[in-house]
């Protein structure tokens, strides 16, 4: 039995560093395990910000990006076919560009296996070649395939005109980019077809599990972030926050404010804050750090989580039954927080909302005991869940993909 040595990791599309976490944790394991890893990111400018490029062994490449500005995705976006058709699928030139360098990429590469994070071009691009491929990432991402495209907004009046409009565009733009190895797809979910998809989270909050088959695999990586600090809460009595969030957005200031008027021990890692602001809203209740932190060691220990409801995070805390408080900024964190709110499991931050607004929100996550309840049953029905892979049952399924006779 020999063991195929080369697995190349591809992340697209995507603004949270969660991608790039899960995928350099991954490949560090890998790596002990006497395989050779290259993972093509995003922006490899995210690097420095959770890896010290040790000698691990793990080489990074720029993944091809347009040559020119794109539209970006909005909130408008009701089905991953606009989205894609806002990312390079709009366009037969564009797309077709992209995709030739992604196959000089596979040549220059060899890779004998290609794990996919959110990178639909490279996964087209893929149909040229047969090496061994596993889709892995958000269940926001990865479609059902042989099944029509899922409205993304549930909660808006029906558009399924104007969805299946977008499906064809981009499907008909997909079909030309194929038709020269006489390959097709009759729906875009088609080109989500690997040797084995793992989908990062919990079925809870997976908007295509019911169309899923009940052998789906799920990650729940409750191992933290690399490399982190923990954090430590002193011997304060005071209710414990902690809180992931993103400075570019207006409402992070503002939930800094509001928290400064409560009576709580605040750790909070913000995305991107300035000096300025940093010495702004440090001290007294609040501790602000500028690198992330160990998330899971501080969802299982703080009394709520706030966080613009990725579920990276969103899926630990859930799993150790404490209580989210939810300003989501992206469409799968509104669907996040929309399945959640269903469930009376979390809070909303919504975007009117001023300081003292935010004040009653998060006073009253901490005071309810129902809240408390209902996230505890949720943290009982993952912990049932037979699905669920850890992060060493998905080094076991790579392995098992990567041997050959």
């Amino acid at each position: 039995m020999a063991m195929l040595k080369n697995i190349f990791f591809v992340w697209e599309m995507g603004d949270d560093l969660g991608h790039l976490v899960s995928l350099v944790s991954l490949a560090r394991r890998l790596v002990v395990n006497g395989i050779r890893v290259k993972i093509a990111v995003k922006d490899v400018s995210l690097i420095p910000k959770i890896y010290n490029f040790s000698h691990d062994g793990i080489e990074f490449i720029q993944s091809p990006r347009p040559a020119t500005s794109l539209a970006q995705p909005n909130r408008q976006n009701r089905s991953l076919a606009q989205i894609l058709n806002n990312t390079g699928f709009q366009d037969f030139d564009t797309l077709n560009s992209l995709v030739s360098l992604w196959k000089t990429l596979y040549r220059l590469v060899e890779p004998d296996l290609v794990i996919f994070d959110y990178a639909p071009v490279a996964l087209l691009a893929a149909n040229y070649f047969d090496f061994k491929t596993i889709i892995y990432g958000s269940s926001f991402f990865i479609p059902v395939p042989g099944c029509e495209t899922v409205d993304l907004m549930p909660w808006n009046p029906s558009a399924a005109p104007a969805l299946r409009a977008s499906e064809r565009h981009s499907k008909n733009i997909v079909n030309r980019i194929l038709s020269p190895i006489g390959r097709k797809v009759e729906y875009l979910s088609d080109l989500y077809v690997a040797d084995a998809i793992i989908i990062k989270g919990i079925p809870l909050l997976d908007i295509y599990s019911s169309q899923r088959s009940h052998d789906s695999s799920y990650e729940l990586d409750l191992t933290g972030l690399m490399d982190t600090q923990i954090i430590d809460w002193g011997d304060s009595t005071q209710p414990k926050v902690f809180g992931y969030l993103k400075w570019r957005y207006r409402l992070t200031r503002v939930i800094l404010e509001a928290l400064v008027k409560l009576n709580v021990n605040a750790n909070l890692y913000i995305s991107g804050i300035d000096d300025d602001s940093i010495a702004e809203f440090s001290g007294g209740n609040l501790t602000l750090w500028t690198q992330p932190v160990n998330d899971l060691a501080a969802a299982q220990t703080a009394d709520i989580v706030i966080s613009h409801g990725g579920l990276g995070l969103a899926c630990k805390a859930i799993s150790y039954g404490t209580p989210l408080v939810i300003y989501p900024t992206q469409l799968e964190q509104i669907n996040t927080i929309y399945t959640l709110e269903k469930l009376r499991s979390a809070r909303r931050i919504h975007e009117r909302l001023d300081a003292n607004g935010i004040v009653k929100v998060v006073e009253e996550a901490l005071k309810s005991s129902a809240l408390k309840e209902r996230t505890s049953k949720l943290r009982d029905q993952i912990n049932a869940e037979e699905c669920l892979l850890d992060v060493f049952g998905v080094i076991d399924k790579i392995m098992s993909i990567v041997k050959i006779n």
